[in-house]
């Protein structure tokens, strides 16, 4: 019976040390597959720098988030913080607290784990991202000249951002950015052509204004007038000539109305938009078909081309 004890006692201590052992190596492995999970979700330090307005950065004043054309090297510095399992990100500011919607408007400061608020996804366009907030699934943007959360158009590139990612060489501002150089292009002329629907009270007597969004900048608002003559009348099929600088590709218009003057709505029909070299509307260029009134103190959307 002692013999048949101590053999007994041999195989419950070899069951305890390979049950030790095998929770040892369940734990071995399970500590190392975490730490594999979490070296290949890497946080990005960053500035991210406006589309649109190209020396605007997005930035961190005393707890406010603004855009800012002064790119100090905290201030305007964030840390892109991967949310691990999810394709969302938080954003983190240099001098601290993280990106948020809580409250309604874009907010810098402390948040708890689960906020949805406070996760990001960062889509990607052409060379540029834009920042959709999880819980609201609105965009950062600029449209308005100041920072704001809302809703956008698709082709604004107000609500569009570059990475400047930190680069490891020398001084604090020193950046890379991952988008190709903005071009700097000489004056040209471009030509708009107006026509006002062939309908009844089709004309107006209001000043109309357009802005023209390019692949490299935004120029605008401009009043279409020419000097002694009634523009936009029932019918009319009225040219100008505007002479800015190059904003490249047409890729989209916007038209303003002030509401002034006896019979302010107005029915435009179509505008076209070509460069110098193209002159004639009809062999081709940037045509955008409208057929629609624009009442007074009002303006369209931000319009494409159609053809």
């Amino acid at each position: 019976m002692i013999d048949a004890d101590r053999n007994s006692g041999a195989r419950r201590s070899l069951g305890v040390r390979v049950r030790r052992c095998v929770l040892t190596r369940v734990v071995v492995l399970s500590t190392l597959f975490t730490v594999t999970i979490s070296s290949g979700v890497a946080a990005q330090t960053v500035k991210l720098n406006n589309r649109w307005k190209s020396d605007q950065f997005l930035s961190n004043g005393d707890g406010r988030a603004l855009v800012t054309n002064v790119s100090t090297a905290t201030a305007t510095t964030w840390i892109i913080e991967p949310v691990q399992g999810t394709e969302f990100v938080r954003l983190k500011s240099g001098l601290g607290g993280y990106l948020h919607t809580e409250g309604g408007p874009l907010e810098i400061g402390s948040i708890q784990p689960g906020w949805h608020s406070a996760m990001w996804i960062l889509e990607p366009v052409e060379n540029f991202v834009r920042i959709r907030n999880r819980w609201r699934g609105t965009y950062i943007h600029v449209e308005q000249g100041r920072l704001e959360v809302g809703a956008i158009q698709p082709g604004w590139h107000s609500a569009m951002w570059v990475r400047q990612a930190k680069n490891a060489a020398p001084g604090p501002d020193r950046i890379q950015a991952d988008r190709p150089p903005v071009r700097r292009a000489a004056a040209t002329k471009y030509f708009v052509w107006v026509k006002t629907k062939d309908a009844i009270q089709a004309g107006t007597d209001a000043n109309i204004t357009i802005r023209v969004r390019g692949k490299f900048g935004e120029i605008g608002p401009i009043k279409l007038d020419k000097s002694g003559y009634d523009d936009f009348e029932r019918g009319d099929e009225d040219l100008y000539e505007l002479g800015f600088h190059d904003i490249g590709e047409v890729l989209a218009i916007l038209l303003e109305n002030d509401g002034s003057g006896a019979g302010a709505d107005w029915h435009v029909d179509w505008v076209c938009v070509n460069l110098e070299h193209q002159p004639d509307c009809r062999r081709g260029g940037n045509f955008f078909r409208i057929d629609n009134w624009l009442k007074g103190n009002s303006s369209t959307v931000w319009l494409t081309p159609t053809n």
